[in-house]
């Protein structure tokens, strides 16, 4: 194969794997967490702890090192995002819990994400584009 073929075949497979997986994830809706107070980052990932190893040295670190000068947003609204961001396993488990088939196993979650989604939701909208490596 060729270098082009080769690439293409790659970033095909890629994109095959993320669609099969789309086409697989649960589109259920999610219930429950949209009615729970917002809470500090600390308090809404206490009960994610014995689900992801580390996650309160990665709850500290996303503190001290998301933007705190954000008029938008709150402090723990901007430590959520960057959280959700930062290059550890938290974002993979939060993702294999969304695409569960047992919205219970969800439940968890629910604090977590009525934090973030409220921060989402704060922020203005904005077209630009998006660029990313694939990685080939």
């Amino acid at each position: 194969m060729q270098q082009q073929e080769l690439y293409a075949f790659k970033r095909d497979r890629f994109i095959n794997n993320v669609i099969s997986e789309l086409e697989d994830a649960n589109r259920s809706p999610i219930d429950g967490y949209q009615d729970l107070p917002l809470m500090p980052l600390e308090q809404a990932t206490e009960t994610i702890v014995p689900l992801v190893s580390n996650l309160r040295n990665y709850v500290v670190q996303a503190k001290q090192k998301c933007n705190q000068d954000f008029k938008i947003l709150t402090w723990d609204e901007s430590a959520a995002i960057y959280l959700y961001t930062m290059p550890t396993c938290f974002f993979s488990h939060l993702n294999k819990a969304l695409r569960d088939e047992n919205r219970h196993a969800l439940k968890p979650w629910f604090a977590y994400l009525k934090l973030i989604m409220h921060a989402l939701e704060q922020l203005p909208s904005v077209e630009t584009n998006v660029w990313r490596d694939g990685g080939v």
